[in-house]
């Protein structure tokens, strides 16, 4: 969420309503172009666990 207190020249807040917050969407994100550095060994560790092969995931 984002939410800034705004004051008048006598420093009483405006808004005082949480229904003026702002609430993130997916079109606010950054874009993730990266594999996670957490998912190799994750991978790995259920290939060791199942006997499976990277190269059989999709």
């Amino acid at each position: 969420m984002s939410y800034e207190v705004k004051f008048d020249d006598r420093r009483d807040v405006l808004n005082t309503n949480l229904g003026e917050c702002k609430i993130p969407t997916a079109l606010d994100m950054p874009p993730i172009n990266a594999i996670m550095p957490t998912i190799p060994p994750l991978l790995n560790a259920v290939c060791n666990a199942t006997g499976c092969t990277s190269g059989s995931f999709p």
